[in-house]
């Protein structure tokens, strides 16, 4: 079990910032099989008042701007959320904004950068699932070239980029091409990662065909890492590694990949998760299980970890994080924990 609570150990917060995205990616429970958007999310932006209530504790020291659900470029506000971080002075490790580029103009993607060096460390990870021809099929809905020129526009005015491609059979004979072309643009990292489903079925939706998305054979699997690459390894160190950051006392016999990162997930409404997938299930309500939002208020008050209610530290005090997790993980009562726990993650 945990040797040291969540209010010693948390230093690393990932952020939702909409539920709103400019791409119908099969995968996504955003969506019905890459069609219309699923009627058991809400659509809406982070206010810039919960925003702001996340940064009073001056703990947290690493921020990464992701998407459970949307894209963290649909959200109006980035920038402008963005220089408020950079003026309270907390995040000091990293910031990382995860995205699959296809959205705003080049300026924008300019005056992103200027913010983003504010910081002692970033990147933003463009999601881009291979090349003009294939790119495409899993990120339905983007502009291959858009994507390119406004990571162009990102890089030369300084920021730091990473390509993270998602490994299909379709794009599976253009990795080295891919890796090849992120050097050749100035990104920093190139990322390979396994597909998460065997098959995934995407329905015709607007202009977008249907499609069938395959994952490779096991053999390209067991090469993902050696096809990932840092290009520029002189360089300091952009990523957050939260080992470093640990205090001495801290264990995680149960493995979660979250806590030993430091981390927890926010969705947009300011409520603190202990990652992502339980995140995704209590935002759900087509789902029926441990971690949906009907089961999770069964056994908890409302709104017991919406950080316009109460501060951080007062949630992490909360029974569901010293308590009831620590139950779950020791009875192996969670199947989504346990899965999670249980892979091999690239």
């Amino acid at each position: 079990m945990l040797s040291t609570t969540y209010i010693n150990v948390i230093k690393h917060l990932q952020v939702e910032t909409t539920t709103y995205c400019n791409s119908f990616c099969p995968g996504c429970s955003r969506n019905i099989d890459g069609g219309e958007v699923n009627p058991h999310i809400g659509l809406e932006h982070m206010s810039m008042e919960t925003w702001t209530k996340l940064f009073e504790n001056d703990s947290i020291s690493a921020l990464t701007l992701n998407g459970t659900f949307g894209d963290t470029m649909m959200n109006p506000n980035i920038v402008e959320m963005l220089n408020e971080v950079a003026n309270t002075g907390h995040i000091t490790d990293m910031v990382s904004l995860h995205t699959n580029g296809g959205l705003r103009s080049q300026d924008y993607w300019r005056d992103l950068a200027t913010v983003l060096k504010r910081f002692k460390n970033h990147e933003v990870v463009f999601s881009i699932d291979g090349l003009i021809d294939t790119n495409h099929i899993h990120r339905r809905g983007t502009d291959f070239n858009k994507i390119i020129d406004n990571a162009k526009a990102f890089i030369l005015a300084g920021g730091t980029a990473s390509w993270r491609m998602i490994v299909f059979d379709h794009n599976k004979h253009q990795i080295e091409e891919a890796k090849q072309f992120a050097k050749e643009l100035g990104f920093r990292y190139f990322m390979v990662k396994s597909s998460y489903d065997k098959i995934m079925y995407a329905k015709k939706y607007k202009n977008m065909p249907e499609a069938t998305i395959t994952a490779p054979d096991n053999n390209v699997y067991k090469k993902l890492k050696e096809l990932q690459e840092d290009f520029y390894p002189e360089r300091e160190g952009v990523h957050f590694w939260a080992n470093e950051n640990k205090s001495k006392e801290f264990t995680n016999t149960f493995n979660c990949p979250w806590l030993n990162d430091l981390a927890l997930q926010v969705d947009v409404k300011g409520r603190i998760w202990p990652c992502c997938y339980i995140s995704d299930n209590a935002n759900n309500t087509f789902y029926d299980n441990e971690w949906s939002i009907s089961s999770i208020n069964e056994n908890f008050p409302q709104d017991f970890n919406n950080i316009n209610k109460f501060n951080l530290i007062e949630i992490l005090s909360h029974k569901f994080f010293t308590e009831h997790l620590n139950n779950v993980w020791e009875n192996k009562e969670s199947q989504i924990c346990e899965n999670c726990m249980n892979k091999e993650i690239i």
